[in-house]
């Protein structure tokens, strides 16, 4: 340290108490305007050497202009006199650095009472550069995060959860609510979420209980009275010491309302993909929507049925509790889940089927509007049913015919032979010969019979060769054109380029011919009979045989292919061509089908598998 005092006595424990001060100190000679003592953390404050500082003056050491815009040369004056007169002065400066940057500090300036004759003024500064960056740096953070606050397209409100209140909102909060944001600050949380404070208040405790970022979703009230619903990310702040809390705030209005368009897309399109009739209907039984299978099945058009009560596409009136109109109704208004048999449904075009229905509950926010009815038709399920039936009853028709067929075939055997070894054994003139032969003719149609039997049941086994359809219908048709007279027309549309298939020559020959016989005696007034083949599809032959005649009944349909069942006068057929048609058909791994309208004729479509692959 400089001589510190002149003219007065050194002092070695001011002297020490100067060093060891932690901020700068300077003892300034008022009178005479120069430093006469100051401490070596002076020095390495200003960044001056003691040499420079002894010669410098404070306003030297000053910026020029201080931070409230006013000369440094105009201040220091006043400030010593009013330390002197006045006594401690304490006040900010800012001085240069020897580098020339800004030296921000605070300054106590207080008299120094040595002699009566001396004005000395000890100056102690305190460097507040790293207190005016932190200043700076946090100014700039809040001003950043402000941006961000305010810039944010997501509303966000600063809470204080103790006293239940708002304490700052961004614009997007102000917008998303219909608030001023003067008017949200001080605002009551219970404002935005009226209803669902139990809620917020369990969402803050696991706010500050886990210490981080908390996901939930409320429902904001706005100042118009609609609801938002809200996706709420909160995360705890301190602010000036005291715990609040931020609250990030999405609108997942247009996210709910993709989520629905998805999940209704994704019902309309598994409601168009299933084969059941579905309709939704109000608790009035009006249909408010229809899939295209309901659509279908009720042969309509959307805009026909909606809006339409859906008792019109079904038969018998609402207020008969038996009817299938009734029985919905009831359904519906009991609230409960109800299947439904065999209702009548009516067609857009009139025409009526049978069907099954199960009526379910509808229920929309947990209120019940209406109901999901569900229906399809039973009649292809009873038609196969039917035809399963009928299937099972001819196989076992076959099983039983062709076993009686197979013994009665052995007794002929047996007839036949004892009449031909007694035929042979009589003279020509013997009179037993005529019964005999008599016997013989009788046994021989019987064996003609049991072999169509057999063939039938499938007991009479026979060789199958590759064989051309088309061949067997081009050489059957001179020996049909014959048989079927001049009043019937035989017409051959044969596809070319048939494959073969395998079967007995000789058994398709005779389907060909049961087949021409039975359409002869159909067309009693004459027509068409026409044999079409062609290739299906799935790779198979078809053959079908058409005729113009008077057609068949249901009924009849369903027993022509039963043995000795016949639609013909009695004497005029043995009722087994079509069940020996079919019995070959079947030995084919074919199908046959029969389609037959009262006065329009009769359709026998013949499929079987082609030879090879």
């Amino acid at each position: 340290m400089n001589k510190p005092f002149p003219g007065a006595p050194a002092d070695a424990a001011l002297r020490t108490l100067l060093e060891l001060s932690p901020d700068a100190v300077f003892v300034y000679d008022a009178r005479r305007g120069c430093f006469v003592a100051f401490n070596d953390e002076a020095a390495r404050l200003f960044g001056r050497t003691r040499e420079q500082l002894r010669r410098s003056t404070p306003l030297e050491l000053s910026q020029p202009v201080q931070r409230d815009g006013r000369s440094a040369a105009a201040l220091i004056p006043e400030l010593h006199r009013r330390a002197l007169r006045d006594g401690p002065q304490r006040f900010e400066w800012t001085y240069v650095h020897a580098d020339g940057r800004p030296l921000p500090a605070r300054v106590h300036l207080a008299p120094l009472r040595l002699g009566a004759d001396e004005d000395l003024l000890v100056a102690t500064v305190t460097d507040l550069s790293d207190l005016v960056a932190a200043q700076r740096t946090l100014r700039e953070r809040e001003a950043w995060f402000r941006g961000i606050f305010e810039a944010s397209h997501d509303p966000i409100f600063i809470l204080d959860p103790r006293a239940s209140r708002i304490v700052d909102a961004n614009p997007a909060a102000a917008r998303l609510l219909g608030y001023d944001i003067e008017d949200l600050r001080g605002l009551e949380i219970a404002a935005v979420h009226p209803g669902e404070m139990e809620r917020m208040e369990a969402f803050t405790r696991d706010v500050f209980r886990e210490g981080h970022g908390w996901t939930n979703e409320l429902s904001c009230l706005t100042r118009g009275g609609e609801r938002v619903p809200a996706e709420i990310a909160a995360a705890p702040v301190s602010l000036l010491g005291v715990e609040h809390m931020v609250a990030v705030v999405r609108d997942i209005r247009a996210r709910r309302a993709k989520h629905e368009d998805d999940l209704r897309a994704q019902r309309e399109a598994l409601l168009d993909a299933v084969g059941d009739g579905v309709l939704l209907v109000d608790l009035d039984c009006r249909v408010v929507f229809a899939n295209p299978a309901a659509l279908e099945q009720l042969a309509t058009t959307a805009e026909a049925l909606l809006e339409r009560s859906f008792c019109t596409v079904l038969t018998g009136a609402r207020d008969d509790p038996h009817s299938p109109a009734g029985r919905i109704e009831a359904a519906i208004a009991s609230g409960e889940r109800e299947e439904l048999l065999d209702l009548t449904f009516v067609r857009g075009d009139g025409t009526t089927f049978t069907g099954d229905a199960t009526c379910t509950p509808y229920l929309r926010d947990r209120r019940r509007t209406g109901a999901v009815i569900s229906f399809r038709s039973v009649e292809e399920r009873r038609r196969l049913e039917r035809d399963l039936r009928h299937a099972q009853k001819m196989q076992a028709v076959g099983r039983l015919a062709g076993g009686i067929a197979h013994d009665f075939n052995n007794l002929l055997t047996g007839i036949l032979g004892s009449a031909e070894l007694a035929l042979a054994s009589l003279p020509a003139s013997h009179e037993a010969r005529e019964d005999l032969e008599a016997i013989l003719r009788s046994a021989r149609t019987g064996a003609s019979l049991t072999r169509r039997l057999l063939q039938f049941g499938r007991r009479d086994p026979v060789e199958r060769v590759p064989v051309d359809l088309n061949e067997v219908a081009g050489g059957m048709a001179a020996l049909l054109r014959p048989l079927l007279g001049v009043d019937i027309e035989l017409a051959l549309e044969l596809a070319p380029d048939l494959p073969p298939v395998l079967g007995d020559p000789a058994s398709l020959d005779q389907v060909l011919m049961n087949l021409a016989v039975n359409a002869r005696d159909a067309m009693p007034e004459g027509g068409r009979l026409t044999v079409r083949s062609e290739r299906v599809a799935d790779g198979r032959i078809a053959l079908e045989v058409t005729d113009t005649g008077v057609g068949m009944s249901d009924d009849e349909l369903m027993h022509i292919f039963e043995p000795f069942y016949t639609t013909k006068e009695s004497g005029h057929g043995t009722g087994l061509g079509l069940a020996s048609v079919y019995g070959v058909v079947e030995r084919m791994g074919g199908e046959i089908t029969v389609s037959s309208t009262r006065g329009e004729g009769t359709t026998i479509r013949i499929v079987v598998p082609p030879a090879g692959p």
